[in-house]
C-alpha cells in the first residue's frame, strides 16, 4: 500500500462482548429468586411465631378463663339481641342464666383466693 490510499475494513461474526451479556441475565434472576424467597420465609415465620397474648392465656388459670369467655358470651348476646337476631324471651332467659355462671366463677375465685 502506498501513503494516502484509503483503507477498508470488514467486520463480521459474533464478537467475545455478545457471549458476556447473555449471560448476565442468569446472576440478576439467581439473586432476585433468593432474595424472593427469603422475603416469603421470613412472612410465612412472622405470621407463624406465637403473639404475646397467646402465651398469656395460656398462664391463666382455667376458671379465670372460664370467666372472661362467660363475659364474651355475655357480650355476643347483647349484640345479636341489638341486631334483632334472638327475641326479647329468649334474650333474657340466656342472658340471666350466663351472668349467674359468672358470678359463680367468681365467688369460685373468691374462695380460692
Amino acid at each position: 500500500m502506498k501513503a494516502g490510499q484509503p483503507v477498508s475494513v470488514s467486520i463480521g461474526g459474533r464478537g467475545a462482548s455478545y457471549t458476556k451479556s447473555a449471560n448476565t441475565t442468569l446472576p440478576f434472576a439467581i439473586g432476585a429468586a433468593f432474595t424472593g424467597l427469603v422475603a416469603i420465609g421470613t412472612g410465612v415465620w412472622w405470621w407463624r411465631r406465637p403473639d404475646e397474648a397467646d402465651e398469656e392465656i395460656g398462664e391463666q388459670p382455667d376458671a379465670e378463663m372460664d370467666f372472661d369467655q362467660t363475659i364474651n358470651e355475655i357480650a355476643h348476646l347483647d349484640e345479636a339481641y341489638e341486631k334483632g337476631d334472638i327475641d326479647e324471651r329468649e334474650y333474657h332467659e340466656s342472658r340471666e342464666a350466663l351472668r349467674k355462671e359468672a358470678k359463680a366463677l367468681l365467688e369460685q375465685k373468691d374462695r380460692e383466693n
